[in-house]
C-alpha cells in the first residue's frame, strides 16, 4: 500500500484498469537562470515586461533569460514565474571580521563572527566605554570596556568591565568572551593588545558615548553578496553611523547604488529630529526618491520602515537611536553601497537547488532554462518536472551546432522521458539592446517556444500540438542551421523537433515529439494533457480533504471532476464521439472500501481516451483513366 502522510490529494498516473460504463485550468510558463538582479530563493510571477525589468532588471547580455522573457512576451506569452540562480556554493567559507579601534588607531582586539558566510553580516558589536574607566595617556588605570553583541539588531550578549592588562587574565576580553562555558555564541576575540600606558594604548577617548560596528565581509568567500553602505550623521562633531544601507538583494549590480542625502537640517532642533530626503540611484539613474522620512521611530515617514517595506532597492539594517540633543541630524551628501558581488560561476548543482523553489507554485508548469543545453541541467531538469509530475520542460537548442549531426550529438545524452522536448536551431532574432542594422544576435528559441504552447492551449486546447503553419514566431531572422528534409527526418527519428523558416510564414515548429522513445509518451500533447489533468483534478478535489467520506462525498468529487473533463472533451481534448467514450470517472463502493475508508482514504479513478497527433499527412495522388475528360487536347 502506498504510503500518504500529509493530508491533500494524491494524484498518481496508473494503468487503466477496465472501461467502466469553474474555470479552465491553464498551464503556467516559468523560467530558471541568471539575471542582473532580483529575489533569490523564490519564484516570482511576472505579467509584462516591464514587470520583468522592475523586479529582476534590464537585459543583461551575459545572461540569456532576460532575452528569453523578452521572446516569451513579445510572441503573445501572459504570464510567467521566474526564479534567479545565484551560485549556492559554500566551498571555503570566510567568517566575518572587525577590528575594534582605541583612539591611537591600534588594535584593541579582533572579533571574528562563529556564522560562517553572508549570516555572520546581521552581527553587531556595540563598544562602550564603562563608567569606571579612568585611563589615561600616563598610566595608572584599568581602562575598562563594556561590549554588547547583537543578531539583527536584538541584543543577545553583554560582556562589563573587560580590561586589556593581559590576554589571558580573569576578566580580559579574550578570557571573558572565548569562554568555553560562559563565552560568546556570536563571536570569538583574537589579536588583544595588552595596556601599555606609557604608549598611549588607552581608550577612554574614543568611546565617550556608545559606538556601534558592523561585521561585514561576510562572503568574500565566492558567496554571491550584497553591497552594503553607512549612512552617517554628527555626535557632537564626530562622526558616527546613523543607519546602515544593504541592497534587496545580491549581486554585483548592488555596487552601483548610490544615495543622496538632502535637506538634512530639515526641522533639526534640541528636541526634534527633523525630517531629510533620499536619492535613490542605479549606475547614476535615478530611481527612487523619499522625502520628509524620519529618524524618529514614531514618525509615519519612519526611514527604516519606509524603506523595509516599500523601497525596490534598499534595506535599512543596524538603525541607531540618536540623540535629540546632539544627533538630530543626517550630513548631506552621496554615499555609494560597496561590495556587492555574484559569487563565483553558476554551476549545475545551482541549478538543481533552484528548480526545486518552483515547489512553491501549484499546478501544470512549463520549464525553460534559458540558454542551458548542457546534459547535467537539462536532465536535473527533466527529472524535476517527472517527478513533480506536472511539469514540462523547453529545452533550448545549443546555438553553436551549426549542422544536424552535431544536434544529434548534443541530445543523445539527454534522458529518455516524456516530460522535455527540444527544438533545434537556434535562430537569429532581434537584440532589443541594440539598434540599427546590427540590432539581431544569436539565440535559443525557448522563450518565444513556451508563449507558443500557451497560445495553443487557449486558442484551442492543452490536447492540441504546439506547432503548425498558423503559430508562427515572430522576430526571427534567420536559422543557424539550414536543414534539408532529410536532415529534419533524421531528427525527428531522434526525437529532436525542427524550426523550419517558411516563405510567407516566417518561422514554425515542425514538430510534437517528447524526449521518450516509445509511444504515447513519446507526443507532447499526450503528455501534456495528463500534466494538465492531474494539475486541475488536484486543484478541485482539494474541497474534499477532511470532509465526511460517505457517498455525498463522493458524488460531488465525480460531479466536479466530470465536468472538467466535460469542457476538455468539447474543445477536442479528448476523442470520442459521447462522453462515455472520452472519458469515465469511478468513485464509488468499488474502490472506496471499508479498509480504505478506515485508512481515510478517498479513491477516484480516471479514464481517458487520449488524442493521438495527426504527424504525416499521407496523400496518394494517381492519374484517373476512367473519365472522358482525364486527357483533354490542346
Amino acid at each position: 500500500m502506498p504510503a500518504y502522510s500529509r493530508p491533500g490529494v494524491y494524484v498518481n498516473e496508473a494503468p487503466l484498469k477496465a472501461v467502466v460504463e469553474n474555470r479552465p485550468g491553464r498551464t503556467t510558463a516559468s523560467f530558471v537562470g541568471q539575471t542582473t538582479r532580483g529575489p533569490i530563493g523564490k519564484p516570482v510571477l511576472i505579467n509584462s515586461w516591464n514587470s520583468f525589468v522592475s523586479v529582476y532588471g534590464d537585459i543583461n547580455a551575459s545572461y540569456e533569460l532576460g532575452y528569453s522573457v523578452y521572446q516569451f512576451f513579445s510572441n503573445g506569452g501572459v504570464e510567467c514565474y521566474v526564479v534567479r540562480v545565484l551560485t549556492n556554493s559554500t566551498t571555503a567559507n570566510t567568517a566575518s571580521t572587525l577590528a575594534l579601534l582605541h583612539d591611537t588607531d591600534k588594535n584593541l582586539f579582533t572579533a571574528t563572527s562563529k556564522l560562517a558566510g553572508v549570516d555572520g553580516d546581521n552581527i553587531t558589536i556595540v563598544a562602550t566605554k564603562n563608567s569606571s574607566n579612568n585611563d589615561s595617556s600616563t598610566g595608572g588605570g584599568t581602562g575598562l570596556l563594556d561590549v554588547t553583541v547583537k543578531y539583527k539588531g536584538v541584543t543577545k550578549e553583554t560582556y562589563v568591565g573587560l580590561t586589556f592588562a593581559n590576554a589571558t587574565s580573569t576578566g580580559s576580553a579574550t578570557e571573558a568572551i572565548n569562554n568555553a562555558v560562559s563565552g560568546s555564541q556570536y563571536i570569538t576575540v583574537s589579536s588583544q593588545v595588552t595596556n601599555n600606558h606609557a604608549s598611549g594604548s588607552q581608550f577612554n577617548t574614543s568611546f565617550t558615548s556608545d559606538v556601534t560596528f558592523t561585521l561585514a565581509s561576510g562572503a568574500t568567500n565566492g558567496m554571491s553578496a550584497k553591497a552594503t553602505g553607512y549612512v552617517r550623521g554628527t555626535t557632537a562633531g564626530v562622526a558616527a553611523n546613523h543607519f546602515l544601507l544593504t541592497a534587496e538583494n545580491a549581486g554585483a549590480w548592488s555596487s552601483g547604488l548610490t544615495v543622496e542625502i538632502s535637506d538634512g537640517l530639515e526641522g533639526a532642533t534640541a528636541t526634534s529630529y527633523g525630517t531629510f530626503t533620499m536619492i535613490v540611484k542605479l549606475d547614476g539613474a535615478e530611481k527612487e526618491r523619499w522625502t520628509e522620512v524620519s529618524l524618529d521611530s514614531t514618525n509615519n515617514r519612519y526611514v527604516l520602515s519606509i524603506l523595509n517595506n516599500y523601497s525596490d532597492y534598499l534595506r535599512v539594517s543596524s538603525m541607531a537611536t540618536p540623540d535629540k540633543a546632539t544627533n538630530t541630524k543626517v550630513t548631506a551628501g552621496t554615499y555609494s553601497l560597496v561590495g556587492g558581488s555574484d559569487g563565483t560561476a553558476v554551476v549545475t548543482s545551482d541549478y538543481t537547488t533552484n528548480i526545486a523553489y518552483l515547489d512553491q507554485v501549484t499546478g501544470d508548469l512549463l520549464i525553460n532554462l534559458p540558454g542551458m543545453s548542457g546534459t547535467s541541467e537539462v536532465n536535473a531538469a527533466i527529472s524535476y518536472a517527472s517527478t513533480r509530475g506536472t511539469g514540462f520542460v523547453i529545452i533550448d537548442a545549443d546555438t553553436t551546432k551549426t549542422t544536424a549531426s552535431e544536434a544529434l550529438t548534443a541530445v543523445s545524452p539527454y534522458t529518455n522521458s516524456g516530460y522535455g522536448a527540444v527544438y533545434y536551431p537556434g535562430a537569429t532574432v532581434a537584440d532589443p539592446t541594440k539598434t540599427g542594422p546590427a540590432a539581431l544576435r544569436t539565440a535559443p528559441l525557448g522563450g518565444a517556444i513556451m508563449a507558443i504552447y500557451g497560445k495553443t492551449e487557449r486558442m484551442y486546447s492543452v490536447a492540441k500540438a504546439p506547432a503548425g503553419f498558423n503559430l508562427d514566431i515572430g522576430n526571427v531572422f534567420g536559422l543557424v542551421a539550414n536543414y534539408t528534409e532529410t536532415d529534419e527526418g533524421t531528427l525527428y527519428d531522434a526525437n529532436i523537433n525542427s524550426i523550419r523558416l517558411v516563405p510567407g510564414t516566417g518561422a514554425i515548429i515542425n514538430g510534437t515529439r517528447t524526449l521518450a522513445v516509445t509511444a504515447p509518451a513519446k507526443y507532447i500533447p499526450i503528455r501534456r494533457t495528463l500534466n494538465f489533468v492531474k494539475a486541475r483534478v488536484k486543484e478541485i478535489s482539494a474541497f474534499a480533504v477532511f470532509e465526511p467520506n460517505d457517498v455525498n462525498l463522493r458524488q460531488k468529487v465525480v460531479t466536479v471532476i466530470q465536468q472538467e473533463l466535460r469542457t476538455l472533451w468539447a474543445k477536442g481534448g479528448l476523442k470520442g464521439n459521447t462522453e462515455n467514450q472520452a472519458f469515465f470517472v469511478t468513485c464509488n463502493s468499488t474502490n472506496n472500501t471499508a479498509s480504505t475508508i478506515g485508512n481515510g482514504e478517498l479513491h477516484v479513478e480516471v479514464g481517458l481516451a487520449l488524442q493521438y497527433p495527426a504527424e504525416y499527412i499521407i496523400i496518394n495522388v494517381s492519374q484517373w483513366t476512367g473519365g472522358a475528360n482525364a486527357v483533354e487536347s490542346l
